[in-house]
């Protein structure tokens, strides 16, 4: 086959293969698309979280409150210890008191990391399920095509990552994160804020790419290796808009709704409306800015797979040979997941060995 007959061949097979699905995107045009998505899809984001939450708040109302409770009941004791103390110096701490003194200091780190877990489950789910409607947006956007309806895109976004007996890949590192980035952030923030940068793409790996627990974890490490500046640019601004918007939090709520005192905890009369009440209406606060959330943290997985999509279409210095010619269009079209064969030039998957039209052997890469 001529060189000219090759160039044609290959013409008339780049325009009948489908678009590229990762086409790529400047830093600044990602977070356009992130707040973009995020306002025009900002109700059809923010369900899965609302639907997450909810679920959540309504397991914590079996668990959390016994938990208070006891917590009161261990620091009450150990404030008439130090009461005693206060008013007779010579006081001398039994054996019981050094008791109660380490039981509520465990059982406070024990507290602060269970629920620092149950609040965590819901955002990193709800970043789980929303990455394919944030994927789905940006290429229908990017193509100037019509949007999906949203049922179909939550309908998708919800099955999407536990398809294929994928559940337990989607779940474990979604449970991990929950667990280690509250668990780091009780340690001056620096493990939970690096726990987050390195291992936060497993979600959209998982959901996106699919793959076993390990293969998740590893991808999603490999993903932000090399673009960790990037990375902590957005994770640094993630944590600044959360904070501000929870110091606005403890300013806002207690204007419009008192929270329970600790008799409402009391197992003998326990209010379990009041106390619902207060978590489902801390939690919905901080819900409400996950959609950008969400947005940000899958717009910057696309435009880093972008950047590393690119790197293997670029043209070799020798751009003038043959060889040269060819070994860059071998390269395009796997990266299309297409290939031409040299024999009836028809246009075939890039895996096949065998041509299935003509069913003549693919011997080199120079048949391509």
């Amino acid at each position: 086959m001529s060189k000219s007959t090759w160039k044609q061949r290959q013409r008339e097979a780049k325009q009948q293969l489908p678009p590229v699905a990762m086409q790529k995107f400047s830093y600044t045009s990602m977070l356009k698309y992130s707040f973009q998505i995020f306002v025009q899809k900002y109700f059809i984001i923010l369900i899965p979280f609302l639907i997450f939450t909810v679920i959540m708040a309504t397991v914590k109302l079996f668990i959390v409150p016994d938990i208070i409770w006891n917590y009161y009941a261990l620091n009450d004791a150990w404030m008439r210890i130090n009461y005693k103390v206060f008013l007779d110096p010579t006081y001398v701490a039994t054996s019981l008191d050094s008791q109660v003194y380490y039981m509520i200091t465990q059982y406070y780190w024990f507290a602060q990391i269970l629920i620092g877990f149950l609040d965590a489950i819901p955002q990193y789910f709800g970043i789980l399920t929303t990455a394919v409607i944030i994927k789905r947006t940006y290429e229908l956007k990017s193509q100037s095509k019509k949007s999906l309806p949203a049922g179909a895109l939550l309908a998708e976004s919800f099955t999407n990552p536990f398809r294929g007996g994928n559940a337990v890949s989607a779940i474990i590192p979604t449970i991990l994160l929950s667990f280690l980035v509250p668990l780091g952030l009780l340690f001056l923030y620096i493990p939970g804020f690096l726990i987050l940068v390195y291992l936060m793409f497993s979600l959209q790996t998982t959901a996106l790419e699919k793959g076993s627990p390990k293969s998740v974890l590893v991808g999603g490490f490999n993903h932000v290796r090399k673009k960790v500046r990037k990375t902590i640019v957005i994770v640094l601004f993630v944590f600044l808009l959360s904070f501000l918007w929870n110091a606005l939090r403890d300013v806002v709520l207690p204007l419009v709704l008192a929270p329970p005192n600790i008799a409402a905890y009391n197992p003998a009369n326990r209010d379990l409306g009041a106390i619902y009440l207060d978590f489902l209406t801390n939690s919905l606060w901080i819900t409400f800015i996950y959609p950008l959330v969400a947005s940000l943290y899958t717009m910057l997985y696309l435009h880093i797979k972008a950047e590393k999509a690119d790197t293997l279409t670029k043209p070799d210095m020798l751009e003038n040979s043959e060889i040269a010619f060819e070994d860059r269009n071998i390269r395009i079209r796997r990266t299309q997941q297409m290939r031409i064969c040299p024999h009836c030039g028809r246009s075939i998957p890039v895996s096949l060995k065998v041509c299935n039209h003509c069913h003549r052997e693919i011997r080199s890469k120079l048949d391509l």
